[in-house]
């Protein structure tokens, strides 16, 4: 097997299309468009090639997982929807693994759970040709289609152990540099909202706006999961220590976001832990001794946000959701079509109890998938995502740290998603492609046994 890597990696044409092709169009770019971006590419990119070729996980994989909570501002033009670092980035993880599994024979068939999410994909795709809006959402297509096909990318690689836990630090080191930031951000007075008090990475900034608030919050829940993890699974106590830190800085950086559905989604991992717990006094009084200490350190906006939040009808998305389930009575079977939420809303505004404005977006993944895709479509979420869960609620894996962890991270992406449209962020595929891998090396290593994997504790 190693000669025949060393044979290909000397072909000619093998140097030229994972290398200089790649090279020579970067320096196209650069002298056409250049920027300090471009220049930094064509610098390095003869490492990233080579490491893109050798550890995928670690480049590109590895750091577009990194790079989620930073997507916004890793915006290559100046396009409302233009190409981002991130982006970029996934493009490269969805060539890099398959040319890698090729040359060290890893490759295998999709797993079978992948399927449920390639036919949500397909019929969200299919319906955008019969869209009420009249307009083709190409944009939305071509983020579908680069989701899937990482997903589909990394469910046809035989991921090894410490690939896995490779992947799982660069979420976790995104996550806490993210949440580092924002707290800087708030501390330094960089406000969204004038008086709302509320911070995120858009903070920083000039072209900011509510959903980068809401996006960062729900982009922190997967790291926070692997952090609290990582601390109930480390034995020392300075590691536990430094974990422990980790996990308040993630938890406050959700706060000071001024999200809602981002903290209560923060305390269902928590609570999925404490479950769990082997000594669940002592988990609970960590935890309410974490909480306090966040509390106590809350913007007062945020405090009057959660009060009020049944008197404004979470600002105003109970009437949203009220208007999407009367629209429901006219687009059941087949959907109104992809991204056409809200032209089926304004159609429907007149049923609305409070007046919210036309062309709204749903802010509930399950009314807005329902509303734009059916019955067939919804259906097919709904199906994708309870096969997700089976496959990491298996009782035979019951106590292993992972188990728990996925488990958490689920629960919270499911409370963040049902008060944001989340469904096309890169944070919710993670979270799958997590689970994926998961389910390889689950399938490699031996049952874990009481004696070998003790309940867990803090």
């Amino acid at each position: 097997m190693r000669t025949m890597r060393t044979s290909l990696i000397r072909n000619p044409v093998f140097l030229i299309a994972t290398i200089v092709l790649p090279l020579a169009i970067l320096v196209t770019v650069a002298t056409t468009q250049f920027n300090w971006l471009y220049g930094f590419l064509i610098i390095v990119a003869p490492l990233l090639l080579y490491l893109s070729l050798k550890k995928p996980f670690l480049f590109p994989l590895g750091l577009y997982t990194f790079s989620i909570p930073f997507e916004n501002l890793l915006i290559m033009s100046g396009a409302k929807h233009g190409a981002t670092l991130t982006r970029l980035l996934g493009a490269a993880a969805i060539l890099a693994l398959p040319l890698k599994g090729v040359f060290e024979n890893k490759i295998k068939a999709p797993d079978k759970l992948s399927i449920w999410w390639v036919l949500f994909s397909v019929y969200c795709i299919l319906s955008a040709f019969w869209g009420i809006s009249g307009e083709m959402p190409s944009v939305r297509i071509m983020t579908i289609l680069g989701l899937t096909s990482l997903y589909l990318a990394v469910s046809a690689y035989n991921v090894s152990q410490e690939e896995y836990e490779t992947v799982k630090w660069f979420i976790f080191a995104g996550g806490l540099l993210s949440s580092i930031m924002t707290i800087i951000a708030y501390h330094q007075g960089l406000m969204q909202f004038g008086e709302a008090e509320r911070v995120s990475l858009m903070s920083l900034d000039d072209n900011n706006g509510i959903g980068g608030v809401n996006k960062q919050a729900f982009d922190m829940l997967l790291p926070l999961a692997i952090c609290i993890g990582m601390l109930w699974k480390k034995n020392k106590m300075v590691l536990k220590g430094l974990f422990l830190i980790s996990s308040f800085i993630m938890f406050f950086g959700i706060v000071v976001t001024g999200s809602r559905g981002g903290l209560f989604a923060g305390l269902v991992i928590m609570g999925f832990f404490i479950f769990y717990a082997r000594n669940r006094l002592k988990s609970v009084i960590v935890t309410i001794i974490l909480l306090l200490t966040a509390f106590s350190m809350t913007p007062q906006f945020f405090v009057n946000r959660i009060n009020n939040s049944i008197a404004s009808h979470a600002s105003g998305r109970f009437d949203i959701w009220h208007v999407g389930l009367k629209s429901l009575e006219k687009y059941w079977l087949f959907g109104a079509g992809l991204d056409c939420f809200p032209y089926a809303y304004t159609k429907f505004v007149n049923y609305t109890p409070v007046y919210m404005g036309l062309d709204r977006a749903p802010h509930n993944i399950f009314i807005g998938m329902f509303v734009e895709l059916g019955i067939i479509g919804g259906g097919l979420m709904i199906a994708a995502l309870i096969m997700n869960y089976l496959s990491i609620g298996s009782k035979k894996w019951s106590n292993s740290m992972d188990h728990i962890t996925l488990k958490a991270a689920f629960a919270a992406i499911i409370t963040g998603s049902l008060s944001q449209d989340v469904v096309w962020y890169k944070s919710f595929w993670l979270l799958w492609m997590i689970i994926i891998m998961y389910r390889h090396i689950s399938e490699e290593k031996p049952l874990p046994t009481k004696k070998m994997q003790p309940r867990v504790q803090l």
